[in-house]
């Protein structure tokens, strides 16, 4: 590496798709799994990353004309993507004195 290189810590790359191989079949999984309500908060935390960073390189592979995500694919992750944000929104808001008051998150007096 050239001396004159500097990195920024605040970049990262991935280097391959954050959950792989993962089929129609395992995302039908984890999204019964989402609707069980049968996790910790970090597991929750964590699955979203996941998927949310996955999304985040399937949208690049659908974008790149020499990427192999179809847009049915693409569409079935971003579903799974949005359930799991819900999920999160749904269980820790209220959690910090938010309430849903018809889409908008209203804090909740003391």
């Amino acid at each position: 590496m050239n001396d004159d290189f500097e990195v920024n810590e605040k970049i990262y790359v991935m280097s391959e798709a954050p959950l792989g191989d993962w089929d129609a079949e395992r995302i039908q999984e984890c999204r019964d799994w989402l609707f069980t309500g049968e996790y910790t908060d970090q597991e929750l935390a964590d699955i979203f990353v996941l998927i949310k960073n996955h999304v985040g390189w399937l949208h690049h592979e659908l974008n790149d004309p020499d990427g192999t995500i179809t847009i049915d694919e693409f569409k079935n992750w971003d579903m799974l993507c949005q359930q799991a944000e819900y999920r999160i929104v749904h269980r820790f808001l209220p959690k910090y004195g938010y309430r849903n008051g018809n889409g908008w998150w209203i804090k909740e007096s003391r």
